[in-house]
């Protein structure tokens, strides 16, 4: 088996550990630049691997019938989604909160003096004229 063909191969079976279906991530797989005709001949590799699996596992349950009844192989995973691990708390501090709020009242105080130093100059101008 050619190198390209197990690295598709490779990309198949994580994507498809991830949820998606085969065809879904043979085409991610042509779309991202790989030859169709080797990913279509990863894909019937995967196929036949997996009918085997699926053929093996019957034929050893079929031999075991005298056993307790066993549930059906599903092929398929048993969910689709992907559980996300929960995102870490920042801690919110008060620091910040109130430092921001003094640096808003600075630059309002700042911007109130701008206005009343611009008056006053208005004024001595016009009154000087």
């Amino acid at each position: 088996m050619s190198k390209m063909r197990e690295e598709i191969i490779a990309g198949i079976k994580n994507a498809m550990t991830r949820g998606q279906s085969l065809e879904l991530a043979a085409q991610s797989l042509v779309n991202a630049g790989y030859n169709p005709q080797e990913v279509k001949a990863a894909v019937q590799t995967i196929s036949t691997g997996a009918s085997n699996i699926v053929y093996s596992r019957s034929s050893e349950s079929a031999g075991s019938k005298g056993s307790a009844p066993q549930a059906p192989v599903d092929p398929t995973p048993a969910s689709k989604e992907i559980e996300k691990p929960p995102l870490p708390q920042l801690p919110k501090t008060g620091i910040k909160q109130k430092g921001s709020r003094k640096m808003g009242i600075i630059i309002f105080m700042v911007f109130l003096l701008v206005v009343f130093i611009s008056a006053i100059g208005y004024l001595i101008y016009y009154l000087a004229t």
